[in-house]
């Protein structure tokens, strides 16, 4: 079977995914520190960084919506943008806006959280503690 340099391509992403997530427990995510999690997280969404990204989410990756649909590593690509894309609304100053959530991400730099919590939710992402370290667990889409 001869493959296109375009299905190639997505051929060697998906497979570098699914490899790399099945190293995170082991390399990439080694913060116990929300803050420090945060950062490294964001850094990787907003340089569409999907390989780190994949590091930083527990998989399978249940996504939530009008249905529930569960995504394993090599699908990052394919939900990732639609996460992204999506529009969110936000209280700023006392009025609702309307958003990305790509946009909202940018302006979040530090999350307000306590040090004791386990599950932590930013927007549409639930983030939970898990054998000392911090995984996206679960991603909402409205769409």
């Amino acid at each position: 079977m001869k493959l296109s340099k375009k299905n190639l391509l997505y051929y060697l992403i998906a497979s570098l995914l699914v490899s790399f997530s099945a190293g995170a427990s082991a390399i990439g995510n080694t913060s116990a520190n929300f803050q420090t999690y945060w950062h490294q997280f964001r850094t990787a969404t907003l340089t569409n960084d999907y390989a780190t990204f994949a590091n930083f989410t527990r998989f399978p990756l249940p996504v939530k919506g009008r249905f529930t649909v569960t995504y394993q590593a090599s699908e990052i690509t394919k939900i990732f943008p639609r996460l992204m894309a999506q529009t969110i609304y936000q209280y700023q100053g006392g009025n609702l806006t309307k958003t990305t959530l790509l946009e909202a991400i940018k302006t979040k730099e530090k999350i307000n959280y306590d040090a004791k919590d386990k599950i932590i939710r930013v927007d549409q992402f639930e983030f939970k503690f898990i054998d000392g370290k911090w995984f996206l667990t679960k991603a909402y889409l409205e769409e």
